[in-house]
This record gives C-alpha cells, sequence and structure tokens, in this order.
C-alpha cells in the first residue's frame, strides 16, 4: 500500500499535498482582504490628489474641463460600482456597525440628492435648449412651405 505521508517524510515524494483547515482558509482570505483594502485605500487617496491637481491646471477651456468632468464621474462610477458589489454581497449590514450605518446614510442621501440636483439642472437647460432649437426649425420649414413656389 501506497503512503504518502511516509514518503513525504523520508524526502522520495516530491508533491506533498496541502489541505487547509476552515479557519486557516479563512485567515487568507482575510490577510488577502486587509492587503487588496490597503491598496485600494492607496488608491483612493492618489484619486484625491488627482482631483486636487486637477484644480490647479491653468486655463480652463471648454475642453479642459468637459474632460475634467468625465474623469470625476469616471472616479463616482468606480466608487459606486465597488459599493455596490459590496451591498450586493450582503456584508454591508454584518460588517458596520447601527452606528456607523446611521452616519453613513445621511452623507450619502445628501450626496445623491447633490447630485440629482445638478443633473435635474443640466438636463432642464439642454432639454430647453433643444425644444427652442426644434420650434425654429419647425417655424422655419413653416415659412418656407406657405411661400408660393415661383418658376
Amino acid at each position: 500500500m501506497y503512503n504518502l505521508e511516509e514518503e513525504c517524510e523520508n524526502g522520495t515524494e516530491d508533491v506533498m499535498q496541502v489541505v487547509a483547515t476552515r479557519e486557516q482558509m479563512m485567515e487568507m482570505i482575510e490577510a488577502k482582504t486587509v492587503e487588496a483594502n490597503r491598496l485600494y485605500i492607496k488608491q483612493l487617496k492618489q484619486t484625491l490628489e488627482f482631483i486636487e491637481e486637477l484644480d490647479k491646471k491653468p486655463d480652463k477651456d471648454r475642453l479642459a474641463l468637459a474632460n475634467m468632468i468625465n474623469h470625476l464621474v469616471g472616479v463616482l462610477i468606480g466608487s459606486i460600482q465597488g459599493w455596490q458589489k459590496w451591498c450586493n454581497l450582503n456584508s454591508m449590514d454584518t460588517q458596520l456597525t447601527l452606528e456607523e450605518l446611521k452616519d453613513i446614510v445621511p452623507k450619502m442621501k445628501r450626496l445623491v440628492k447633490e447630485w440629482i440636483k445638478i443633473d435635474i439642472a443640466i438636463t432642464e437647460v439642454k432639454t430647453e435648449e433643444l425644444a427652442k432649437k426644434q420650434e425654429g426649425k419647425k417655424a422655419a420649414k413653416k415659412k418656407a412651405q406657405a411661400k408660393p413656389y415661383v418658376s
């Protein structure tokens, strides 16, 4: 009968099967999570520095400001997607205390309300501009059609 444990002890077997306990696996996952979270925090801090640098750039023309908005929206999307994944894992309610949740919710509500106000304001202005443009085109078309055709 073949005995893997005996072969490993004798040094004659190159491959040793490693079986981790559930507790060891959880410890490894937690260690990887801490490492990943620290990297994420570092990236977020670099993002904040990037946002601060955007303000320091001189000569902000329309293209530069449009690019700035694009970068800022990208940052928001990335962060929101991370939060959404975390929420979908149903771990937020077990990882955050009631006090932490009570602190986070009003802040997020203020942030979301401010974002929605920006969204509404810009959408309303641009919708009205487009509606006036369409009205102008319709009026010009009507006026052109009202003129008799002369050859």
